[in-house]
């Protein structure tokens, strides 16, 4: 139930206001501004790799190209902000598989270990399932590298 606060009190909304926010949340959800505005940018940062001398970070030329294509097509099919995916670039790609690959190959962390009940719950579970957490982390790991990359540093302009 949604409230609201009129002169320091917390009220309940009425059915009229929950209905306007419903229609506010929806009409938000398919605006394809913020989603246009991030692909911009993302267009703005990676303008230095058509520069034909400059030093590629992470992938090949054609990987970057590919990338700022995908770029000028993903809103083709944008549908809903709260569902829509930008295409990764290839330094994001790489920061994720890298963070990935490490945490599968490193395991879990005793605090990792702890958080699943400690060691003797970790020793308790089957292989199978040992992979599975640890598969878990992985991911996690590599959605914290993949948020965490940025773009190359073009040395253009620095309020790009």
């Amino acid at each position: 139930m949604a409230v609201k606060v009129v002169n320091g009190e917390v009220v309940p909304l009425t059915e009229e206001e929950e209905a306007q926010l419903v229609v506010r949340a929806e009409r938000a959800d398919g605006n394809i501004t913020g989603a246009k505005m991030t692909r911009d940018h993302a267009l703005r940062k990676t303008d230095c790799i058509l520069l034909e001398d400059f030093p590629i970070p992470t992938g090949t030329k054609e990987e970057w190209l590919a990338y700022r294509q995908e770029l000028r097509v993903c809103l083709e099919t944008f549908e809903f902000a709260s569902t829509f995916k930008h295409p990764k670039s290839p330094i994001i790609k790489k920061a994720g598989e890298d963070a990935y690959n490490a945490k599968i190959a490193s395991g879990p962390t005793d605090e990792e270990k702890a958080s699943r009940g400690g060691d003797e719950a970790w020793d308790s579970l089957t292989d199978e399932e040992k992979a599975s957490e640890t598969e878990k982390f992985a991911l996690q790991y590599k959605e914290d590298a993949e948020r965490a990359a940025g773009y190359p540093d073009c040395g253009l302009n620095p309020l790009l």
